[in-house]
């Protein structure tokens, strides 16, 4: 079964024949199998798996090798080294542990670089692939020191991997209460780095995930359930505000209500709650959550700009109603006057609408009749579509306008 993860990237796991290569989804991540593995299963995010690699550059050099060290490479699938720019143009290269912590991610376990994340999940144990991994997907545009060599940025690399073993992780229903409660923290963290490196919904699946193994805490402590209630309200916010990036904002609508549930007061989940109520159009919810938040902390920036945003969308949306009352009296009026006009054309006999043999009378009659509700003509249509076809819009226009239009029987009636 393909893993949550392993989603992202279509046809994750390709079937391969030794000395096949195919590209694993569709960005440039590509795999030839060098030896089959055994049997069916695969590992998954958050296996522990050992494995041997050599690491090259496309031009041959060796700037990492487990096997020169001869000690396979263990660490935990999806916890991936991720490269790119803070917002202040600062390069941040996150492998475990820093002090400055600019992704807010702190773990003891090593990790590897996306690229060779992903393909290990496609592998089976004793597998050995070659891998080939584009820049986005390996060190990306920042130069990177490894054992034996200088990584240049924007680098394609190729690993030899050889998959030795994994062991699953542990299920929800193996853990004790405390293990949930770590193992909920350790998916908070991922998501966080993941969050910051912009991988939206990698990060929002670790969020559920957390939140998911501490759901039902009936059986905690009253200390373990203090600490699985500050672990839920952070997992459902930063989901939110995944979803918030996604567009998806009926379901960060629903992870901010989770969130009031435990915290009627949390200011956060009232602003991310009311921006996902103005892009569903719910304007007056919106309203209502913004100047609770602001009771509760008048002094919040951000949610003082989401107050004025609300403003905009109201006065937008005020004039579009207007002009939408406006255009329903306009044509209101108008079916008053062509009430009349009905009369008028049917004591006078203006228009003989049976005798039309040519495209301008026959436009002439569809085009009284539709916008009169008079029963139509086939014959007259079909006059309208040979010689001048450019005019049934018109006509068309008008029987919307209109309604449904009647039909006359005739040689056939539409």
């Amino acid at each position: 079964m393909m893993n949550e993860d392993a989603m992202d990237f279509a046809d994750e796991s390709p079937v391969l024949k030794v000395g096949e290569e195919k590209e694993i989804g569709k960005q440039g991540l590509k795999k030839k199998l060098v030896k089959e593995g055994d049997g069916w299963d695969t590992p998954e995010v958050g296996d522990e798996v050992e494995v041997h690699y050599t690491g090259t550059l496309l031009d041959g050099t060796k700037f990492d090798s487990s096997r020169d060290r001869g000690t396979p490479f263990k660490f935990k699938l999806g916890q991936v080294k991720l490269i790119g720019k803070l917002q202040d143009g600062t390069v941040f290269v996150k492998k475990g542990y820093d002090d400055e912590a600019p992704l807010e991610f702190k773990t003891d376990e090593e990790q590897v670089i996306e690229g060779l994340d992903r393909a290990v999940l496609t592998m089976k144990k004793g597998e050995v692939a070659y891998v080939t991994i584009p820049p986005e997907h390996a060190f990306g545009s920042t130069e990177s020191k490894q054992d034996l060599a200088v990584v240049r940025p924007n680098s394609t690399v190729t690993f030899e991997v050889e998959l030795a073993s994994f062991v699953k992780e542990k299920d929800s229903w193996d853990m004790n209460n405390a293990e949930k409660i770590e193992a909920a923290g350790k998916k908070k963290e991922e998501g966080n780095a993941l969050f910051k490196a912009g991988k939206y919904a990698r990060a929002s699946k670790r969020y559920e995930k957390g939140a998911k193994l501490i759901e039902y805490d009936s059986s905690f402590s009253d200390e373990e359930k203090k600490q699985s209630k500050v672990l839920k309200i952070t997992c459902n916010l930063n989901n939110a505000a995944c979803k918030l990036k996604l567009k998806d904002y009926k379901q960060a609508e629903k992870l901010c209500t989770k969130v009031l549930e435990l915290d009627g007061r949390n200011v956060k989940a009232l602003y991310r709650r009311a921006q996902a109520y103005i892009q569903l159009a719910d304007l007056d919810l919106a309203e209502v959550d913004i100047k609770k938040a602001l009771e509760i902390d008048p002094d919040n920036r951000d949610v003082k700009l989401e107050y004025r945003t609300l403003k905009e969308k109201v006065k937008e949306y005020n004039k579009k109603e207007a002009k939408f009352y406006g255009n329903m009296f306009a044509k209101m009026s108008k079916l008053e006057n062509a009430e009349a006009h009905r009369e008028h054309l049917q004591q006078h006999q203006l228009i003989d609408f049976g005798k039309c043999d040519d495209a301008m009378s026959a436009l002439c009659a569809a085009y009284h009749c539709a916008f009169l509700n008079f029963p139509l003509k086939l014959e007259w249509l079909i006059l309208i579509f040979i010689l001048e076809p450019n005019f049934l819009s018109l006509i068309y226009h008008l029987m919307g306008v209109r309604g449904q239009p009647q039909c006359l029987e005739s040689t056939g009636s539409i």
